[in-house]
């Protein structure tokens, strides 16, 4: 038998040697039982589950063959193990291509990669109040947020294609909530952080991780709380400031991104799409404060709905003077949401046109989100304390610096005809922008020897360009937990002193692209690539017959391919030729939906074979994020 704890309520899969599998699901504690009496070793086990936005697969292994009962654990500490261990620095790998791989799992190679990491995690362990002779993979432990499990709360572990970061956000905290304007603040986490691959020698032994804990368990009230709520319908709900539900852990002066209390929560409260959503255990992405009796926890809670729809909140949880010394939910005392995360893009060009070849190509990047929240700006109105929507709007313009970015930075201005909530890249403070855009592009690369790179004449070009593609090498610098510094100028500022600072880290790097000839880490990624057909025909002008050519509602229809990134949203954008201007609609979906029909909110779409000027376009992204915040666009274009 085997037996252990990765994510509540996962698909387990486990591969035998031979590659036949063995199933099961874990319930709502994590735990699973599976008889591997007839499976031979090595084993690689598979945990799989929803985690709001995004589907999270860790992956454990067992070299040797189980006796009686084993516990094999699946967590992110051996997902790390498992990275190191394949062939192409993917976990997956192990137990796709079992048949090859399975020589990698050995019991000294696995061995040694445990003793490496058990070090280095010495002084969290310690802390932790985890002592003896414990084993990362087969000790069992219980997920209550004490003891490994806190440790667990505390490190983040992100796998790249080439290799792994192991950070104790609690080890080096920094505080950058709220407005930093004139203040310090660390560029990154890496006194915190050990870096490994196939290629470390473990037996060399690894920098040890500093000590650092704090109480991972700081929002698990208010999951409990919104899980009881939202088994109510939404009529028994009430609103965030008369709620029926009793939640105990609401501040009272709620600010979040924008959002006060009402605002944030009203959206989920009220409507009927949310009635029996389950939330999920508190992820403390990291913390905040660094004075003693106050503790600031980032944290995220995935929900999910009844539909199949998952979505993140982010918040922050604090318990402090300011909280009364108890744990509330308060925000992070934002007027603005920002947010920086790293994007990889495969784009297909369905059909040729002036300027652009049939072709597939990517490319990678950081996304630099500014704007006000969803449905409104706090609360705050045109007031002098917050942001105004529309004509005379208080922020002129933002300013973006950080790893990758420009010295002089990137530009953001005010938004365009057509873009909903966010400011654009622009050329500078001056220059309004010239697309509807937040990606700031660093690579390109052809798909192949046979595609061309539609986009690699932009770079020293457009605004949303480097000035040359970065390099692999400069990707692969960025650390993880970077600081990307928001300099945010309100009309009227003529001087070079910001407003306001708002600090954003980066959890994930943009992907390396690398040669087409030598291949890099995006040749290493699983692709959900399986629009349909008809769909693929509706955006080309040269699809004869097949264009759609207007109506009430536009359908998406695509496919979901196993071990690729999960659909979560969809976009489409089209600008015909004319005067009508950017026609675009949205949604999330459900991890097993595969058509959606978008509505446009009510504006019937334009004839999408009238797209022949050099700025006009139809274009249909398929996006997904995983849970470092790696976005993904899978996007077909005319």
């Amino acid at each position: 038998m085997a037996s252990g704890a990765p994510i509540p309520n996962a698909s387990i899969t486990i591969t035998c040697a031979d590659g036949t599998t063995k199933t099961a699901t874990a319930d709502a504690n994590g735990a699973y039982s599976v008889n591997v009496k007839d499976c031979a070793a090595p084993f690689v086990i598979t945990a799989t589950g929803q985690v709001g936005e995004a589907q999270q697969t860790l992956v454990s292994v067992q070299p040797t063959v189980v006796v009686d009962v084993t516990t094999i654990n699946v967590t992110p500490i051996t997902n790390a193990i498992a990275a190191t261990l394949a062939s192409d620095g993917n976990p997956l790998t192990l137990a796709a291509s079992i048949a090859t791989e399975k020589t990698n799992i050995t019991a000294t190679a696995v061995q040694d990669r445990k003793d490496a990491l058990a070090a280095a995690l010495a002084p969290v362990l310690a802390q932790a109040g985890v002592t003896g002779a414990f084993d990362l993979v087969s000790t069992k432990f219980t997920a209550n947020s004490t003891q490994f499990d806190k440790v667990l709360d505390n490190v983040k572990v992100v796998v790249t294609p080439s290799g792994v970061t192991i950070t104790n956000v609690a080890g080096a905290k920094v505080d950058d909530m709220g407005d930093q304007n004139g203040k310090t603040v660390a560029g990154d986490l890496s006194t915190a952080t050990i870096a490994i691959s196939r290629s470390t020698d473990f037996k060399a032994g690894l920098t040890k991780l500093p000590a650092g804990l704090e109480d991972g368990s700081i929002a698990d009230s208010f999951r409990d709380a919104m899980n009881a709520c939202f088994a109510k319908p939404a009529a028994q709900r009430g609103t965030y400031a008369s709620s029926s539900c009793n939640i105990p852990t609401f501040a009272a002066d709620y600010l979040h991104n924008g959002r006060n209390g009402s605002q944030e929560f009203n959206r989920f409260l009220t409507s009927s799409k949310y009635d029996g959503a389950t939330f999920s255990k508190p992820e403390v992405i990291r913390y905040f404060s660094t004075a003693a009796n106050d503790t600031r926890a980032l944290i995220r809670i995935g929900l999910k709905r009844t539909d199949g729809v998952g979505e993140w909140l982010d918040t922050v949880a604090e318990k402090s003077t300011a909280t009364g010394g108890v744990v509330k939910i308060r925000g992070n005392q934002r007027l603005y949401r920002t947010f920086v995360n790293g994007t990889i893009t495969r784009r297909v060009q369905v059909s040729a046109r002036t300027g652009q070849a049939k072709s597939t190509y990517y490319y990678t990047g950081i996304n630099l989100f500014f704007g006000y929240p969803d449905g409104g700006a706090g609360g705050a109105g045109t007031s002098s304390t917050g942001p105004a929507r529309g004509t005379g709007k208080k922020v002129a313009y933002v300013k973006v610096t950080g790893p990758g970015l420009p010295t002089a930075g990137v530009m953001l201005n005010p938004l365009l005809t057509g873009c909903d909530s966010y400011y654009a890249i622009s050329a500078s403070a001056a220059v309004a922008p010239s697309s509807c855009t937040s990606l700031f592009k660093l690579q390109s690369r052809a798909a192949s020897s046979t595609d061309t790179d539609n986009v690699a004449a932009n770079f020293g070009v457009n605004a949303d360009y480097a000035a040359s593609q970065a390099s692999d090498a400069t990707l692969s610098a960025i650390q993880p937990f970077s600081a990307y510094k928001f300099e945010i100028f309100n009309v009227g500022n003529a001087t070079t002193t910001p407003d306001l600072v708002y600090i954003e880290r980066l959890r994930s790097r943009p992907v390396a692209l690398g040669t087409v000839a030598a291949g890099g880490e995006v040749d290493k990624l699983r692709w959900n690539t399986a629009l349909d057909q008809s769909t693929i025909d509706a955006i080309d002008p040269n699809a004869t017959g097949k264009t759609f050519t207007g109506g009430s509602a536009f359908t998406v229809k695509w496919a979901n391919v196993a071990n690729t990134p999960v659909i979560g949203s969809l976009q489409v954008q089209t600008r015909p030729s004319g005067t009508l201007g950017l026609f675009q609609d949205d949604a999330n979906v459900g991890f097993a939906q595969t058509t959606v029909s978008l509505t446009n909110s009510g504006v019937a779409w334009p004839d999408m074979s009238k797209t022949t000027g050099s700025g006009n376009f139809n274009l249909v992204s398929l996006r997904a994020r995983n849970a470092d915040d790696l976005q993904f666009f899978m996007d077909w274009r005319f």
